[in-house]
């Protein structure tokens, strides 16, 4: 059962915290969110803990916390209406979502590919899921 996706690689969010502490955690209910690394430094992060480097967190309680922030494409959808707002070429009009995306929930996967595997597509079968979030907006 192929549903449309959208992949990107976990660097692109538009702000990433690291909490070491459970102290440390940001309430993500607040309107605001502590700074944290952008794109480019995000990007350098994850490549350093991939070779192998990057901090310890073995004697982390509990291990880390990864906090994600993302609102680049927020201009650009309307998930109350469940409709595209403000395309490129669309002069103003709005887009239904759901010949795209199907109808809501709309569900939000983390995950990683299996050990050794090298995917060009991002085959269900290669897939370690992490984390699933869903959100079923009214």
């Amino acid at each position: 059962d192929l549903r449309p996706a959208v992949v990107a690689p976990i660097w692109a969010a538009d702000n990433t915290l690291v909490h070491h502490k459970a102290t440390e955690v940001p309430d993500i209910s607040s309107p605001t969110l502590p700074a944290g690394m952008n794109r480019k430094a995000a990007r350098r992060f994850w490549e350093e803990v991939w070779a192998g480097g990057g901090p310890s967190w073995d004697d982390a309680d509990g291990g880390p916390t990864f906090t994600f922030q993302l609102w680049g494409p927020s201009q650009l959808l309307d998930l109350r209406s469940w409709v595209f707002r403000k395309l490129p070429l669309m002069w103003g009009r709005e887009l239904a979502m759901e010949p795209f995306c199907g109808k809501q929930p709309v569900h939000a996967v983390l995950y990683e590919l299996r050990d050794g595997e090298v995917a060009r597509r991002h085959q269900q079968g290669d897939k370690a899921l992490k984390n699933i979030a869903l959100d079923n907006i009214q």
